[in-house]
């Protein structure tokens, strides 16, 4: 039997608020109280996620598509490779496209397939506007749940609305721009198009994570731009591993020397021997983690001690108990005796070589 309705207005349930359970695109949730009549409901409960990414906030997808524009706003290298180290902690695949390869010359947008090709990636050339490369994105989409994620500007929204028009078949060749231009204005539910500001920057148009069903099968969601993904969710430990060249690198000359190298200025690392383009990126992200992981280690160690307390109970003869003060180990801790006597033996010493 078919719902009367196939969109609720739903609230979320009081309680999933006080144990900080965020409801957010893609997941799956129990729905009570439904009100047909008025198309409201109230999310009771979110089932488990088999997936979920921060930058974008999305959950339960099984793809993620990056999109860059090679050029309006311009290619940034450094970037680029947040985005793939953010989203590739994920562990979901990914697929690297490249937007606008038809407003660059064509030995333009073959080095830069190259260039991302020598970091490990292969990323697909494609435009909106003449169709090139969409039929490759098509297959990669096809069946199943993807995220399109990118920076503002980068043409996210028009290439969703190129795949819908079916765009990427050889049998649509100059179809799409005036007619999704036409939809826009009709008002026809058609994602709107960013341009780009004086600056080269892209403008924020998609301002909501939207779920979009694709005519071949499988859903896309169509994200807001943002320049700066988080790398909240990548320990230190593990972003070398992010780096796909690196891992060649270490293969091709036999690993480095010491088994936990962090390929910064130890000797026989096979990294920093390599001279890859992407050090550097690899150097701030990795500072910028440890300064993330040094202040969670503070804010822990405060929250231990206001969970302790300033007093402590003492049991003392007899089982009589009573509060002391808890005293900070390294400032009140009792010196050693073995301690007592090195100091008296190094004070000795001092004189007697200034005698």
């Amino acid at each position: 039997m078919q719902p009367p309705r196939t969109q609720l207005l739903c609230t979320v349930r009081a309680l999933l608020k006080k144990i900080n359970q965020r409801v957010l695109v893609g997941d799956r949730v129990r729905v009570h109280g439904i009100d047909w009549l008025e198309g409201r409901g109230v999310v009771e409960s979110v089932q488990p996620r088999s997936s979920e990414l921060a930058d974008p906030a999305i959950a339960n997808v099984g793809h993620v598509l990056l999109l860059f524009g090679l050029t309006q706003p311009p290619f940034e290298p450094q970037q680029v490779s947040r985005f793939l180290v953010s989203l590739g902690a994920s562990g979901l695949p990914v697929t690297l496209a490249l937007n606008k390869c038809d407003l660059l010359p064509a030995s333009e947008v073959t080095a830069r397939l190259q260039q991302v090709a020598a970091w490990g990636y292969h990323a697909v050339a494609v435009s909106c506007e003449t169709g090139q490369g969409l039929d490759e994105v098509a297959q990669a989409l096809n069946g199943a749940v993807s995220v399109v994620a990118g920076p503002s500007g980068a043409g996210k929204s028009s290439l969703i609305n190129a795949l819908r028009m079916g765009r990427h078949k050889p049998e649509a060749a100059g179809l799409v721009g005036a007619a999704v231009a036409a939809a826009e204005a009709a008002g026809a539910g058609w994602s709107s198009s960013a341009d780009v500001s004086k600056i080269g920057r892209g403008r924020h148009t998609t301002r909501t994570v939207t779920l979009i069903e694709l005519p071949f099968g499988g859903l896309m969601a169509d994200t807001p731009g943002f320049n700066q993904p988080t790398l909240d969710r990548v320990a230190s430990t593990d972003l070398a591993g992010l780096f796909p060249e690196f891992n060649a690198a270490a293969e091709a000359q036999g690993g480095c020397r010491f088994a936990d190298c962090m390929h910064l200025a130890e000797p026989g690392c096979a990294v920093t021997a390599a001279d890859l383009e992407r050090h550097e990126h690899y150097v701030k992200f990795l500072a910028e983690i440890k300064a993330r992981e040094e202040y969670d280690v503070r804010v822990m160690q405060l929250a231990k001690q206001r969970r302790e307390g300033v007093l402590k109970v003492v049991t003392g003869r007899g089982g009589v108990t009573r509060y002391e003060a808890r005293l900070d180990r390294a400032k009140h801790r009792t010196t050693s005796r073995r301690r007592m006597k090195q100091s008296l033996w190094d004070d000795n010493g001092e004189e007697e070589q200034q005698q």
